[in-house]
């Protein structure tokens, strides 16, 4: 049995408890004297309703810009014994399609967290929601947050390093660009650079 008393008064009984699961839940009571005699087994169904899980505020941590990762975390709480959950996260939440880029199990309600880089710039929603072993998909959590544009990373330059005057040249370097979606480039040459003002002499 879930619960037991022992009572020396005949009359009416009560059974108070929390219920953890849901769907039409059967209960039964009997009675047992002193001498192990028992009463028939008197039987009720009560439908409980399945709630949906209860998300807490996303929040982030680390630097909002392009490749960059960055953590995201959460917490969720459960009235029902409904595992597992599953917690599911879009990374770029459009505001009426949620469409999961990632998701993980969990065995109990409490903390969980993503780890995401974007590949782009701009401003971007990222939206959590968990659904119970029942399928019941708890409200949408969502944060807003901007991705910072990186510069490119220009390496040193080489090439000719003594010349004549009159005679030609070519420099070399390379350079990488986090944002996937940041061209066209345009390179830029200043060939008699003071210090201080660049001047273009050249463009690609």
């Amino acid at each position: 049995p879930d619960l037991s008393q022992d009572v020396t008064v005949q009359g009416p009984i009560t059974g108070t408890g929390v219920m953890g699961v849901s769907g039409d839940v059967e209960v039964a009571v009997r009675v047992q004297d002193k001498t192990g005699a028992r009463s028939i087994l008197r039987r009720a169904t009560i439908p409980v309703a399945d709630v949906p899980p209860a998300l807490a505020p996303i929040t982030y941590f680390g630097v909002a810009a392009e490749r960059q990762q960055i953590t995201f975390s959460a917490s969720f709480e459960d009235p029902g014994l409904d595992a597992p959950w599953r917690v599911e996260w879009d990374f770029d939440y459009d505001g009426s399609e949620f469409t999961p880029n990632a998701y993980a199990f969990a065995d109990a309600p409490g903390g969980f967290s993503a780890i995401h880089s974007f590949s782009n710039d701009g401003t971007y929603t990222v939206a959590a929601r968990v659904t119970d072993k029942d399928g019941v998909v708890g409200p949408l959590q969502t944060v807003q947050l901007v991705i910072a544009d990186l510069a490119p990373l220009l390496s040193g330059v080489a090439g000719t390093n003594f010349l004549a005057e009159g005679s030609s040249y070519e420099l070399f370097s390379t350079f990488a660009d986090p944002g996937v979606h940041s061209l066209p480039w345009r390179i830029q040459w200043d060939f008699d650079y003071d210090g201080t003002t660049f001047d273009v002499d050249e463009e690609e």
